[in-house]
């Protein structure tokens, strides 16, 4: 596969992916340090590294034991991950003793403190440029990613413009639950306009969930609990189905797109 690079248009923000003309792509939910549950779900799904690419929904970090290993993934050619509300403690943490204090002992940031100080700095480096968005190009149109939601009762092209600047619109991408809980509490959700699909995590479910167009793909890799510890990706292109690799046993789920 040729660079990526070269096909790319991104700002702070959002990045865009044009359509892979060689081969699949797939959104991953939250890992949370558990990489090496991820390297066998790539496995399963037969990824190609050469041909394929693998978007994440944020919240590479925290609670699992290879958090260090994000920097590995982030370097691999045919990566991409957005910010998540974990990375985005991470950077806050810096300039923030509250926020150091809150991520560090209560939101799964345990492991920072033992980091040596050069990796540290990496990761730093690393998150800091880590778009809100990603917008891919795919064959059943335009796919959005970002990691909580979207505002609500906004266009999509509307929503990634204010995400170059608003400050509390990037919390909102980062932190909100308002539209899973309006779908949980009364059974319906609006759908986004201008794209086909939203991909998100953030909010762990026991499956992927359909809520208008949005798409939730956390599945609690994380926690090892009966009705979560799965790790969920969802191919986008060239067609639309589900994948899933239990983090704590070897059983692998696979779902249908709906």
């Amino acid at each position: 596969m040729t660079s990526q690079t070269s096909s790319l248009n991104h700002s702070p923000a959002v990045l865009r992916l044009e359509e892979n003309q060689v081969g699949r792509d797939f959104v991953v939910g939250d890992i949370h340090g558990m990489f090496s549950t991820l390297d066998q779900l790539l496995r399963d799904i037969n990824f190609a590294p050469d041909s394929d690419r693998l978007i994440s929904v944020g919240d590479l970090i925290d609670r699992g034991n290879e958090s260090t290993r994000a920097l590995e993934f982030i370097a691999k050619p045919w990566f991409y991950s957005i910010m998540g509300n974990h990375e985005s403690m991470l950077l806050k943490s810096f300039e923030d003793s509250l926020t150091y204090k809150n991520w560090t002992e209560q939101n799964g940031g345990e492991w920072w403190p033992a980091v040596d100080k050069s990796t540290k700095q990496q990761m730093r480096e690393a998150f800091s440029v880590l778009p809100y968005a990603i917008e891919i190009a795919t064959a059943k149109g335009k796919i959005g990613v970002v990691h909580a939601g979207v505002t609500t009762r906004t266009h999509w092209d509307t929503f990634v413009e204010k995400l170059e600047t608003d400050e509390h619109v990037r919390d909102y991408a980062l932190w909100t639950r308002s539209h899973y809980d309006r779908f949980n509490a009364v059974g319906n959700a609006e759908t986004i306009a201008g794209v086909k699909y939203v991909i998100v995590g953030h909010t762990p479910t026991q499956e992927p969930i359909q809520a208008g167009n949005i798409r939730y793909i956390d599945t609690g890799a994380v926690y090892n609990l009966k009705r979560l510890g799965n790790l969920t990706a969802l191919q986008i292109h060239p067609t639309l189905e589900y994948f899933s690799c239990a983090a704590h046993s070897r059983k692998k789920k696979r779902w249908l797109f709906g």
